[in-house]
């Protein structure tokens, strides 16, 4: 189960952005999923993909952010 708190951002080893907002909502990681070629099942087992170039070097990748909701009780 996924957190209201979890965001995904993809990230690039040359340090160029993909997502415009550089954050996105799992509701959004089938979009994203389309246009960057990656499993949306894995990301959500194991909160991270990586890119990977036909050498099999990561040269970026899809990781998961979570903000913790500071004196929510």
């Amino acid at each position: 189960m996924q957190k209201e708190n979890s965001f995904y951002e993809i990230w690039f080893e040359d340090g160029s952005q993909a997502t415009p907002n550089k954050l996105f909502k799992v509701s959004e990681a089938t979009d994203y999923a389309v246009r960057y070629d990656f499993d949306v099942k894995h990301l959500l087992e194991h909160g991270e993909v990586d890119f990977l170039d036909e050498d099999g070097h990561v040269i970026g990748g899809v990781q998961t952010i979570n903000f913790d909701k500071k004196g929510a009780e």
